[in-house]
């Protein structure tokens, strides 16, 4: 189901994602997010509450981006994420630690690649991913 709403927004994922579910959830969300630039630092943080299907969840980023001052198109970042699937039940928890770098090839394309390290996929072993990923941000 996933998959096709990806594919429904011309977003696609290589190889297909494994569904834990082939259900539809309902979910309804209230966040907050922040940026502030410091020199060649950007620091980001978000947090997001709501609702799962009538289940509690809570979830949070924080991110620390730096841009080289003399090579501006290369920038190097370190993302955590951890997002509470039930707030009523232990180890329902997904958090990852990222650390990536990017290379702006032109105003709207950027090249982006990253180590992840998944450390509590809902139950389920520790994942390391590498991810290449390539945007494109124009009409």
């Amino acid at each position: 189901m996933y998959g096709k709403v990806l594919e429904s927004m011309g977003m696609f994922t290589f190889p297909r994602a494994e569904l834990v579910s082939d259900k539809t959830v309902l979910k309804k969300r209230v966040g907050l997010d922040g940026q502030y630039l410091y020199g060649p630092y950007l620091f980001k943080a978000e947090a997001a509450y709501g609702e799962n299907e009538n289940k509690e969840v809570l979830g949070y980023l924080t991110e620390i981006d730096y841009t080289f001052p003399r090579y501006q198109n290369w920038e190097l970042e370190l993302q955590f994420h951890s997002w509470i699937n039930d707030l009523g039940e232990r180890s329902s928890d997904d958090s990852t630690l990222t650390l990536g770098t990017s290379y702006k090839l032109s105003q709207n394309t950027t090249l982006r690649a990253a180590y992840a390290h998944d450390f509590h996929m809902t139950g389920m072993k520790a994942e390391d991913k590498i991810v290449l990923q390539f945007y494109y941000f124009g009409a």
